[in-house]
């Protein structure tokens, strides 16, 4: 088992690269945060656990911001390999070092991050406080159950360690935004040698809890259990949107 520190630094050069086959799943993903943070040209966006800026980039190629979106994610290696330009300013901190030097934003994003705080409802309270008037928080989470191919051991691990979405939502409200919860699904369909890879990879910080030989264990059941070319599954996410009122 390693750190989720160690996990990002040691994948970091190959982030990109393991998601470049779905290409069409981070345009999709891009509407529905589009969507929701309803960003603005004149938007100050922090993207919190950004890691290599995968949706930042994104979300540059949608609008023309006046400020440059702040990437920040605790992993040097993550962040070193998105070139920082006028449109990116890269932060290597977390959310809580983030939050408590009291710079105020227009629209937050957590993408697939949240379950790495060590103290998600405290953590949200302080960021919440950093939205400027009517400024947005949209927190994209998987559920607490994943239909992925994967071997049963990560499933159950995954199950136990992820927040519950309605447990994300009533932080929020705590921190006195008006929140909304919606669930979406994307159909993957990638090549089984392909996936194998990833988990082999570690592509899910999930599988950093797993030793080599629990994890060559577990890459064994799935050959065992998947089809030879291709695997299809339903990708379901929560999108947690809070939304501050007022002044």
């Amino acid at each position: 088992m390693v750190s989720t520190n160690s996990h990002y630094e040691t994948l970091a050069a190959s982030y990109d690269a393991l998601w470049s086959e779905t290409q069409s799943s981070v345009d999709s993903m891009t509407d529905l945060i589009v969507q929701h943070l309803q960003p603005q040209p004149a938007s100050r966006i922090a993207d919190i656990g950004g890691g290599t800026g995968i949706f930042a980039k994104a979300l540059l190629q949608r609008i023309d911001l006046h400020h440059p979106i702040k990437v920040v994610d605790p992993s040097p290696s993550m962040l070193k390999t998105l070139n920082e330009s006028s449109q990116i300013e890269t932060l290597v901190e977390d959310a809580d070092r983030f939050s408590r030097r009291g710079e105020r934003v227009d629209r937050i994003l957590i993408k697939e991050a949240v379950h790495h705080f060590p103290d998600a409802a405290g953590s949200l309270q302080r960021l919440a406080q950093c939205l400027e008037a009517h400024g947005r928080i949209v927190i994209v989470m998987l559920p607490r159950r994943i239909e992925y191919p994967l071997f049963q051991a990560a499933l159950d691990k995954f199950e136990a360690l992820q927040p519950d979405p309605q447990t994300i939502a009533d932080a929020l409200t705590a921190a006195g935004l008006d929140v909304d919860i919606e669930r979406h699904a994307f159909t993957r369909s990638i090549p089984t040698a392909r996936y194998i890879e990833m988990v082999e990879s570690r592509y899910m910080s999930l599988l950093s809890e797993f030793s080599d030989e629990e994890l060559a264990t577990g890459i064994q059941e799935m050959r065992q259990n998947l089809p030879d070319d291709t695997v299809g599954f339903s990708d379901w996410f929560v999108l947690v949107t809070g939304v501050h009122s007022g002044d």
